[in-house]
């Protein structure tokens, strides 16, 4: 999802890359009680969430500065 609205670079390729694992690692709230959803569901979530965020910071990025 967040590589939809990167523009195809190398830089913001590898800064949307990036962002995504940071959010997936660090997991910020809600994604952590995401994680506790059964099955295999959690995980695709918290994924999910993840791109979600990803994408909101790539866009107010690309927006700010232009990218």
């Amino acid at each position: 999802m967040p590589l939809y609205f990167t523009p195809q670079r190398l830089v913001p390729l590898i800064i949307t890359f990036l962002l995504f694992r940071f959010f997936d690692i660090v997991k910020p709230p809600p994604l952590k009680s995401l994680e506790h959803v059964p099955g295999g569901w959690g995980v695709m979530l918290d994924d999910l969430g993840a791109a979600a965020y990803t994408t909101v910071v790539v866009l107010v990025l690309f927006a700010v500065f232009s990218l």
